[in-house]
């Protein structure tokens, strides 16, 4: 019976032993997620910067189609004061098309932040609460 003794001892097999065990695992356990929480983090900021850089061209594109849409006057449509005043709605039309698409693109990317934001945070916060988990059970 004491040889049983002194193998667990030398091993740590005891109950004391078996609780660190178990508690080591945990927090392996939990650094693997909060790991997994960090790489989502890289993740998110990848998506979010590649989002972002295409709203921004395609907002570039669209500020450009707008100022164009200014001085986009069909010479033949204005030729008469009747082909004039016929033309004004449509040249109007095509402006604030423009506008609504500069608009849209605008809140896009609002939202984009917004939810990039979000995510962040949440990811965040599961980060902090793991880690305040592994904390108290390293304590123990």
């Amino acid at each position: 019976f004491s040889i049983v003794r002194a193998i667990s001892a030398l091993f740590n097999l005891g109950n004391d032993g078996k609780l660190d065990s178990f508690l080591s695992r945990v927090v392996k356990t939990l650094n693997k997620e909060v790991q997994a929480h960090k790489k989502n983090l890289e993740t998110l900021k990848f998506n979010y910067d590649n989002a972002i850089d295409e709203l921004n061209d395609n907002l570039e594109d669209a500020k450009e189609a707008l100022e164009s849409s200014y001085l986009n006057i069909d010479i033949n449509k204005v030729d008469t004061n009747e082909k004039q005043t016929q033309y004004v709605d449509t040249y109007l039309s095509n402006i604030d098309n423009h506008i609504l698409k500069v608009k849209r693109i605008e809140n896009s990317i609002e939202k984009e932040k917004e939810l990039y934001t979000a995510s962040v945070k949440t990811t965040q916060d599961q980060i902090d609460s793991l880690q305040l988990r592994i904390e108290t059970i390293s304590k123990q």
